[in-house]
């Protein structure tokens, strides 16, 4: 069952949400600003208080109860960091590569805020896939697509800001259909558990890092 609804409706839009969606714009408006005037120092110490900013913003948004909607994104949390933990240490479903330091403390090879950053763009994509079918296995791809393409645009400028690095190449391809598989596992074992989501804020979110990683691209000068 299709739906022609992917903008935000009015009726979803409450003080709270309002409050939420300005101090996502400001907190990407100051990433860009401290890209563009040089700034990267301050750029690279921002990038795990913006994430876990938008994990907070997801809970305090939430309209299912909190803890429900916290065991929910433990699902996407432990499970990408066991996926990134292989993809690590035994080069499979993503090819060889290894985090820098820009992503702070690590566990394993895998820095703590991957698990994070996995639960924040599954719930994103997870929330506007559900706008688009209803059908759980659909939803679960249409959800993975929209990771593996975040993913690449990001992946143009994970080296330049020292986020992880490919030790050898690997036709994208490769990488890509195990991004997808993941991602797909991940949907679906995640909207088994929550199956409501405020769609306001996880547009914005998945938004607002979009425009952030199209900026980057564009005046750092990285090609895809």
């Amino acid at each position: 069952m299709l739906e022609n609804n992917l903008l935000p409706k009015k009726t979803q839009i409450t003080r709270k949400s309002i409050i939420s969606i300005v101090l996502i714009w400001l907190f990407i408006t100051a990433l860009i600003v401290f890209i563009l005037f040089g700034y990267e120092s301050w750029f690279l110490n921002s990038l795990i208080i913006i994430q876990l900013i938008s994990i907070g913003l997801i809970l305090w948004n939430s309209t299912i109860p909190k803890k429900l909607l916290f065991l929910g994104l433990l699902i996407p949390f432990f499970l990408g960091f066991i996926v990134e933990y292989i993809g690590v240490n035994y080069g499979v479903i993503f090819g060889e590569y290894e985090y820098g330091e820009s992503m702070g403390i690590k566990f394993l090879g895998v820095p703590i805020i991957v698990g994070v950053n996995w639960a924040t763009i599954t719930y994103c994509t997870a929330a506007i896939a559900e706008k688009i079918s209803t059908n759980k296995i659909i939803t679960s791809i249409l959800g993975a697509l929209l990771f593996v393409a975040l993913d690449i645009v990001v992946e143009a400028t994970a080296q330049r800001f020292d986020l992880w690095e490919p030790l050898n190449f690997i036709p994208p391809i490769n990488e890509y259909i195990g991004w997808i598989i993941a991602s797909f596992l991940v949907h679906f074992l995640f909207m088994k558990v929550v199956k409501v989501f405020n769609y306001t804020i996880a547009f914005h979110l998945f938004t607002s890092i979009f425009v952030l990683q199209i900026v980057l691209i564009y005046f750092t000068n990285t090609i895809l």
